[in-house]
């Protein structure tokens, strides 16, 4: 599974639609065209050539970590993770197939080791936060992107309600460390592919307009939100390239 599939998402979305327990609620303020920008794993993981995002994680990895090393999952001794100590060593890893699991060791420039789809997803996930994190990533709003909120949650997933994408990033690397979350990691596995996807190249999804918004400003009172620039859309334009081409946020839990 080395390219995109429609199929996968899909699937992805009815699973979490059950989790979820209820029908899509019409978004308070939808999203526009590049207001945000995320990918899922496989156009992280595309061919650098063909554009953005891989060409921008080779070119940028060693400023987003300058100290040269992403780690994803528990680090610290109380779990597993896994380490990419360049960009090759990232875009050789995506993206990743398989049932999703948990790790049972700590892995350096893990290429071709079996840790499932699941893997995947949360590598994905740090990129988009750290890369938004960045500024590499567009955004006509001004947002990072793992400052976005969850909202209207039910089912499985109604204690994130309120929580951030970055949150859920810290939920989703102590379940791949082998550490205890409330959640099954196949239940975070579906619901990461559609996180991850929500904002695709700069076009928002049913998921991102249903289930994520905008912080609210300091104060209680409306988020600040521009409307697209010129140069914002153009450069999400130009980020959709590698969508029909095939080819890490570091963080840290001591225990």
């Amino acid at each position: 599974m080395r390219a995109f599939s429609v199929a996968a998402l899909l699937g992805a979305t009815l699973a979490l639609a059950a989790i979820l327990s209820f029908a899509a609620p019409a978004a308070a303020t939808p999203f526009a065209f590049g207001d945000i920008t995320s990918y899922d794993q496989n156009i992280w993981g595309a061919d650098p050539l063909d554009g953005p995002p891989a060409s921008i994680l080779q070119a940028k990895f060693f400023t987003v970590y300058p100290g040269g090393v992403l780690d994803v999952g528990i680090t610290g001794g109380s779990g597993f993770y896994m380490e990419f100590t360049d960009p090759e060593s990232v875009l050789s890893f995506l993206p990743v197939a398989g049932a999703p699991k948990a790790l049972n060791a700590t892995i350096s420039n893990p290429s071709g080791y079996s840790t499932g789809v699941f893997s995947g997803q949360v590598v994905a996930l740090a990129l988009n936060v750290d890369f938004s994190d960045a500024g590499l990533l567009p955004t006509a709003l001004g947002v990072k992107f793992g400052d976005l909120l969850f909202y209207n949650l039910t089912g499985t997933f109604a204690a994130l309600d309120g929580t951030s994408v970055r949150d859920l990033l810290g939920i989703t690397e102590i379940a791949l460390g082998a550490g205890s979350t409330p959640y099954s990691i196949t239940d975070l596995s579906d619901l990461l592919t559609l996180v991850n996807a929500s904002f695709q190249g700069g076009f928002p999804s049913t998921f991102a307009d249903s289930y994520l918004e905008v912080a609210p400003a300091p104060g209680g009172g409306p988020a600040s939100v521009d409307e697209p620039s010129s140069l914002a859309l153009m450069l999400s334009s130009l980020l959709l390239v590698p969508l029909f081409r095939r080819r890490a946020r570091r963080i840290r839990f001591h225990s």
